[in-house]
C-alpha cells in the first residue's frame, strides 16, 4: 500500500500543535494548583466529615472556637485518650488542689497518624491561651498518615509537611485539593449551615462495660527492640511531626508531656521512640499495675469507665507534682 505523501505531519506542523496541547493542559492544571494553594475556613475543615468518630471534628470546632471557655491542659492523642482521659475529673482535682478554677480538655481523636496532633495542637495554641499539652504516645511509633490529615490541615502544612517521606503524601495533595474544592463549591453556591451541632464542653466519651477477659491478652515476655534500617527510615515521618510540634509549643511557652496510653497487650513502656520523647519533654508513664486489671477495660485496645477513673486521677497528681 501506498501512503500520500501528506499522510504524515511534518516537524514544523508538530510543535505548533503540542504547544496547544500543552497551554490547553496547563490551564486547568494552574486552576488546580490555585484551588490547592488556597486557605481553608476552619469551620469548612473540621466540620467537613461530620460521619468520622461520633462527628469529632465539629465537636473540635465548637470547642475552639465558639465556646468562650478557657483551656488551661490540653491532651491530644487517639482514641485511647477520648475514652482513657476524664476531663472534667482531672478538671475537679486540679481545682480543688489548687484553689483555683482549672480546665482541662480532652481532645483526642480516632485513629493513629501524629499529623492529627499537630494540627489539633496549632488550632488549640491560636484559639486558646493554654498553659500545658499533653501529647498521647504509644508502644510503637506509628509511621502512618492520618487519613483525616488533608481535610483538617491548614494549608502551609499541606503543601510544606513536616516531613514527605511517606508514601501517603502525594494522596494527601489530592484530598487537600478536593476539600478546598468544596469549600469553592460552597461559596459559589452560597451553601451555609447556620445551624450549629451542640456538643458538651468536655471530650471524654466513656463506656462502663468490661472486656471479654478471653479478649485480653498478657504482653510478650520479649520484645526484640531494635530496628532495621526500614523501620529506622519509618519512624523519620512522625519523628519530623512531633518535633515540629515540640518546637511550635515552645515557642508559645507552653509546657509540654508525653503520656503513654498503652493498649492492654502492651508493653509497660514504650518500645519505640522513647529516649527520643525524652529529650525533647518528660514522658508520663502509668504504673503497669494500676490498669493491668481486666475488669477495667471496654476492649483490648481501650479504658472503661473504671479504668478512665485510675488513669485520670494518677495523671493529675502527676500534673501536680511537676
Amino acid at each position: 500500500m501506498r501512503l500520500h505523501p501528506h499522510s504524515f505531519i511534518s516537524s514544523s506542523d508538530m510543535k505548533p500543535f503540542l504547544r496547544q496541547v500543552a497551554m490547553f493542559l496547563l490551564l486547568p492544571i494552574a486552576g488546580c494548583v490555585t484551588l490547592l494553594c488556597t486557605s481553608l475556613d476552619r469551620n469548612i475543615a473540621w466540620t467537613s466529615v461530620p460521619g468520622d468518630c461520633d462527628n469529632r471534628g465539629s465537636w473540635i470546632y465548637q470547642r475552639l472556637y465558639l465556646d468562650t471557655t478557657g483551656v488551661d491542659i490540653a491532651i491530644v492523642g487517639t482514641s485511647r485518650t477520648i475514652n482513657g482521659i476524664q476531663d472534667t475529673l482531672i478538671s475537679r482535682l486540679l481545682s480543688n488542689s489548687l484553689s483555683q478554677e482549672m480546665n482541662i480538655v480532652n481532645f483526642g481523636y480516632c485513629r493513629f497518624g501524629m499529623e492529627m496532633q499537630f494540627i489539633m495542637a496549632k488550632d488549640i495554641l491560636e484559639q486558646k491561651n493554654i498553659e500545658v499539652i499533653v501529647i498521647e504516645i504509644n508502644e510503637g511509633m506509628s509511621g502512618s498518615s492520618h487519613p483525616l490529615f488533608p481535610y483538617y490541615a491548614r494549608t502551609e502544612d499541606v503543601l510544606r509537611p513536616a516531613s514527605v517521606l511517606n508514601q501517603a503524601v502525594p494522596a494527601n495533595y489530592y484530598n487537600g485539593f478536593l476539600s478546598r474544592l468544596t469549600q469553592f463549591r460552597q461559596d459559589i453556591l452560597d451553601l451555609e449551615d447556620t445551624a450549629e451541632p451542640m456538643f458538651p464542653s468536655y471530650g471524654y466519651r466513656g463506656y462502663p462495660g468490661n472486656a471479654d477477659p478471653s479478649t485480653l491478652i498478657e504482653p510478650d515476655s520479649f520484645v526484640d527492640r531494635e530496628m532495621n534500617a526500614l523501620k529506622r527510615f519509618e519512624k523519620l515521618y512522625p519523628k519530623a511531626w512531633i518535633a515540629q510540634l515540640v518546637e511550635m509549643c515552645l515557642a508559645k511557652r507552653v509546657k509540654i508531656y508525653f503520656l503513654y496510653m498503652p493498649s492492654y497487650h502492651d508493653q509497660p513502656e514504650p518500645v519505640e521512640g522513647l529516649e527520643f520523647y525524652r529529650s525533647l519533654a518528660p514522658v508520663l508513664i502509668p504504673p503497669n499495675a494500676s490498669i493491668r486489671n481486666k475488669g477495667l477495660w471496654r476492649d483490648h485496645d481501650h479504658l472503661n469507665d473504671s479504668g478512665a477513673k485510675v488513669l485520670s486521677t494518677w495523671l493529675a497528681l502527676e500534673l501536680l507534682n511537676e
